[in-house]
């Protein structure tokens, strides 16, 4: 968007910005590029101006960096997920913040398409690129970015471990503590949908999920459910699971679709949850908190892990950046009202 006018018709300048704010004009300069050695108090006395003024600075004008705009490109493997909508408009409000802008592109799950996008941001001249890589960081997609003169952060389908600089959620503590307590309630039979299998994170969660859960829980019964594309095929699939002699008390799920199925079939058999069906979503979503009970879900700190990635390309942009390491972002695990110890029996069957 266009930085607003004053009243006289002209663009506010970073000069005007420095004014308003009563500091010098690298001040300024320094806070929009995430200076870190900059007085809280002058940060935020600058972001006040900034706001205030309506400043904007061009992303792709000529003051050019080693030859680069002022922008940060960022690929994720697709736009369906509610996650990486929430991620890129975070990840956007730093971007702008620290004068950038932020350019979004999707894989489309395709790494032929991840590497073509890699070598567009190149022609693009971006000053970094955050990559969301379709199976981890040890692809060409990645290889071709630490060869390339752009900084380069990969986040969240990543293993680590490999001298580049990856940024993940610790979902592997979340399911811990989610293992333990469907140990704690007793659960025995338990469905795991899994929404996406081209996604090679979600299934490696999945198959930790399942590891855990058959240490904890002795003689276990889980059942892990490919969720079909269409809704009526997992409905389809839905139904016949829950209309066996053995079904499911606890669903574990990677798949929004799959809990609002599961809703459905509560609902029709006049099931309670969490008595007759107890919820749990790894893709949390802001209807799940409203339920009453609430479901279950893995909360994602996005903003914070927005200022973390942000923070750590810039300081590669500036050549600032201290050896590459791997960052592991808590999780917080929030079990609402949807769990409980199961019945002895069901009132209803499925059919």
């Amino acid at each position: 968007m266009p930085a607003a006018k004053n009243s006289s018709g002209v663009r506010p300048s970073i000069h005007n910005v420095a004014a308003y704010a009563g500091v010098s004009i690298a001040t300024v300069s320094k806070v929009m590029h995430g200076d870190k050695t900059v007085r809280p108090e002058n940060v935020k006395s600058v972001q006040n101006a900034i706001e205030a003024l309506g400043y904007r600075i061009n992303p792709l004008a000529a003051d050019l960096r080693r030859g680069r705009r002022n922008l940060i490109g960022i690929i994720v493997p697709s736009y369906d997920d509610p996650y990486y909508a929430s991620l890129i408009g975070a990840l956007e409000r730093e971007a702008e913040r620290r004068g950038y802008a932020l350019a979004a592109t999707s894989s489309r799950n395709s790494e032929k398409r991840e590497l073509e996008l890699v070598g567009r941001m190149e022609d693009w001249r971006v000053s970094g690129v955050i990559l969301v890589p379709v199976k981890n960081e040890n692809g060409p997609s990645a290889r071709a970015l630490n060869e390339s003169e752009m900084a380069a952060v990969f986040i969240d389908n990543v293993t680590g471990g490999n001298g580049t600089e990856t940024i993940a959620f610790d979902y592997h503590a979340a399911i811990r503590d989610i293992v333990a307590q469907t140990a704690r309630l007793g659960h025995k039979r338990i469905l795991v949908p899994v929404q996406d299998q081209k996604s090679q994170s979600q299934m490696r969660l999945a198959s930790y999920l399942v590891e855990q859960l058959k240490a904890a829980v002795p003689g276990a019964d889980i059942q892990v459910l490919p969720s079909p594309f269409r809704r009526e095929k997992l409905a389809e699939a839905l139904a016949e699971i829950f209309g066996s002699a053995e079904r499911p008390t606890l669903v574990l799920s990677f798949c929004e679709l799959a809990i609002t199925l599961c809703l459905n079939v509560a609902r029709r058999l006049e099931w309670h949850v969490p008595d007759d069906l107890s919820l749990f979503s790894f893709k949390p979503a802001a209807w799940m908190r409203a339920m009453e009970p609430a479901i279950g879900v893995v909360q994602l700190p996005i903003d914070n892990a927005a200022v973390t990635i942000m923070d750590t390309i810039f300081q590669k942009i500036e050549n600032n950046a201290t050896a590459s390491r791997d960052w592991l972002l808590p999780c917080k695990v929030d079990f609402g009202q949807s769990l409980t110890t199961p019945r002895a029996r069901v009132r209803r069957k499925f059919g």
